[in-house]
């Protein structure tokens, strides 16, 4: 009989510790719907990656430097070096042929402004400053407290948001 209160006991106590989880991993991620969306992180990663586009380190590569970024979410962070990793494995001497942040082999090399947001989805559309045909679709998450982008080109963003090229 002590063995199966002890057994009761453990199961209760971990399926309390996992509802106790969920509740705390839902209650880091904020939704967007609860705060306006802060666009300006978005807009310093992106401008940040094109001013290392346009003058690559000797020290670090792009993945290195995405790894090492504290404005993307680990998600994003994975995600990249996934995509990355297969394409080397697919095509060694070539890899993915193009930049998934940007979604495309060229970039404005001005930077970014913002064209549309919407604070309810996180969602924003950036235009190319000196370029203003090229469009790019972002994503920030609010985690915690901190506003976080977790999605770019072709990272985490769904097909029917990417920008149309």
């Amino acid at each position: 009989m002590k063995k199966y209160l002890l057994i009761l006991i453990v199961v209760l106590g971990i399926s309390c510790n996992n509802q106790s989880n969920k509740r705390t991993e839902s209650a880091s991620t904020t939704s967007t719907k609860e705060a306006r969306s802060d666009f300006n992180v978005a807009i310093k990663f992106i401008n940040d990656y094109v001013e290392f586009c346009n003058h690559p380190s000797k020290d670090m590569d792009d993945t290195t430097w995405i790894a090492r970024n504290p404005l993307l979410t680990q998600k994003f962070k994975l995600t990249f070096k996934n995509l990355i990793d297969v394409a080397y494995k697919e095509e060694p001497e070539v890899g993915l042929d193009f930049d998934p942040i940007f979604d495309g082999n060229d970039y404005p090399d001005k930077g970014f402004e913002i064209i549309e947001k919407n604070d309810q989805s996180g969602y924003i559309v950036l235009r190319g400053i000196n370029r203003p045909e090229f469009t790019l679709t972002m994503k920030v998450v609010k985690l915690n407290t901190i506003w976080l982008v977790d999605g770019s080109g072709i990272i985490n963003i769904p097909k029917d948001k990417q920008a149309k090229r």
